[in-house]
């Protein structure tokens, strides 16, 4: 199946995102802002990255009919729809869907509720009906040869993204440096 997979948030939400969309079976189309989108392609996460700052996302939220509207063709057909944009604006939802030709929507929250205690993976999984997978058993992506070889050494590679959009969302600086550490020895 052809899956088009939509999310407008910051690097660590699109890594999360990209851990769900591994989960899922079918050809990946993923629209996200362009670094992001193209690095969950180079990492062979998604088939395809559209850069989301790219498109005409204001059409989602207009009134032009659909046949007079160039997002379509820019997003093209797909089975099934999972988005963690427009979430909440149903007219918004539909036109999405109608626009990737996609009976099958699903539109995930970007947060989980506040009285959650589930990580938002396991909410994602949960609301697509996926078993549910403990965040701490997700593997590392390895870098392609070609990364490797463009950073200079072939050696071993680890990414540590300490920040976040928002306070509630960072892990302490401290628990960052022992894990390098852990990584480093």
């Amino acid at each position: 199946p052809r899956i088009l997979a939509v999310h407008s948030g910051a690097l660590g939400d699109c890594v999360l995102f990209g851990h769900l969309l591994t989960r899922l079976e079918g050809e990946v189309t993923l629209v996200a802002g362009g670094e992001k989108a193209r690095l969950l392609a180079g990492l062979g996460v998604v088939t395809r990255a559209i850069d989301f700052d790219s498109l005409p996302m204001q059409e989602l939220f207009s009134d032009t009919p659909l046949t007079q509207c160039t997002l379509p063709h820019r997003l093209g057909e797909h089975d099934r729809l999972v988005s963690c944009f427009a979430g909440g604006d149903l007219r918004a939802e539909q036109r999405l869907a109608a626009m990737c030709s996609s009976e099958a929507a699903a539109f995930l929250p970007i947060r989980p509720p506040a009285e959650s205690e589930a990580h938002l993976l396991d909410l994602w999984s949960d609301l697509l009906g996926l078993p549910p997978k403990s965040h701490e058993r997700y593997s590392p992506w390895p870098l392609t040869p070609a990364w490797k070889a463009a950073a200079g050494e072939a050696g071993a590679y680890t990414v540590i993204h300490p920040g976040a959009g928002g306070a509630e969302k960072c892990w302490p600086l401290e628990n960052f440096l022992r894990l390098a550490e852990r990584l480093e020895r």
